[in-house]
């Protein structure tokens, strides 16, 4: 093709927009190639974050299946750890409860064991509480002698002498006899006794159901025996541990008069044929020791008592008691002295 020959008139603006218009078209290219390149970048992300499309048939369902077997075992193993752990909890409890009631009875006895000791020591007051009463009247007895003895314008009397041996606990049978307002009367403590003895037979089996009994035996002489008797508790050491064992014991006792005139005065009392003499025809001096309960009212006729027991060989107890006062006795009571 024959080019066509260049015009004289084309000037130096021809070449200039040429130009222009190649640059436009090479920036267009390059524009379309990066939107190209873009596009491409974009449909690989697409296709990259599309979810794999999960199967829904029997393997979906095996899965779900075994996975809720798996929770069920993991929750059945669950409770019983549980239970274990609640059957220890139970065990300890039960070893805790047990050991408290263990230290709950050794607390019970020590305190028993107290209250006994308080008693005795309480007790031990009282007996010295009853020897100072009896030396203060053997020295107003002593008082009023002399009184009568500087006031007296007749010649004066020889006052005897009752040898006093030491005193000494009795061990050998005590035959009881009571001395109120001047009045001497036999005590039937082993008759009592006896009768306790059968009626507390019935008392232990009574005792399996309640803490305490009391109840009244006689009268016999006169005299009713009121008792008191309670279920102890002792706990006993043994290869297997300790052993808790409960059994009946007799914790008081009290004789209750059925009259405030029994007996008969000291006077006739010593005579032959007498209430005193014929108890004491079946106790030999050396195996026997009178014991006499006296209130503060007969003191003078005790002192005749004993000089009249001491010639025939007894020995005499005096246990004396406040005005009120009834013969009474426990388990933490103390033995009669002799003299």
């Amino acid at each position: 093709m024959t080019r066509r020959p260049r015009a004289e008139n084309d000037g130096p603006g021809q070449d200039s927009f040429l130009d222009i218009v190649a640059n436009l078209v090479g920036i267009l290219i390059i524009l379309v190639m990066i939107v190209g390149a873009r596009a491409k970048t974009v449909m690989i992300e697409a296709q990259e974050a599309t979810p794999v499309e999960v199967d829904s048939g029997p393997n979906r369902e095996l899965e779900i299946a075994r996975t809720t077997a798996r929770r069920i075992e993991a929750n059945i193993h669950e409770l019983t750890e549980k239970q274990r752990i609640q059957q220890v909890h139970v065990q300890i409890k039960r070893q805790e409860r047990d050991q408290l009631h263990l230290l709950l009875t050794a607390a019970e006895m020590e305190l028993k064991n107290k209250q006994a000791n308080l008693t005795q020591q309480q007790q031990d007051q009282y007996q010295q509480a009853q020897q100072l009463a009896a030396a203060k009247g053997r020295l107003e007895e002593v008082r009023r002698a002399q009184w009568l003895l500087d006031h007296s314008p007749t010649a004066p009397k020889t006052l005897e002498h009752i040898p006093t041996p030491i005193a000494q606990t009795v061990d050998n049978h005590e035959v009881h006899f009571r001395l109120l307002q001047g009045r001497l009367t036999y005590v039937p403590m082993d008759e009592l006794q006896k009768q306790f003895q059968l009626d507390a037979r019935q008392a232990v089996d009574r005792l399996r159901n309640i803490d305490e009994i009391v109840d009244t035996v006689g009268p016999i002489e006169g005299f009713r025996l009121k008792y008191t008797m309670v279920r102890e508790k002792s706990v006993t050491p043994t290869s297997q541990g300790p052993v808790m064992r409960e059994y009946a014991a007799l914790d008081s006792y009290e004789l209750i008069p059925v009259s405030d005139r029994l007996g008969a005065p000291l006077a006739e009392a010593l005579l032959s044929g007498s209430q005193m003499n014929q108890v004491l025809a079946d106790y030999k001096p050396e195996l026997a020791t009178v014991t006499v309960w006296v209130y503060p009212d007969s003191f003078t006729e005790l002192r005749q008592l004993k000089r009249h027991l001491y010639e025939r060989g007894y020995l005499t107890a005096a246990r004396p008691l406040p005005l009120g006062v009834l013969i009474r006795g426990s388990r933490d009571g103390t033995k009669s002295v002799t003299q």
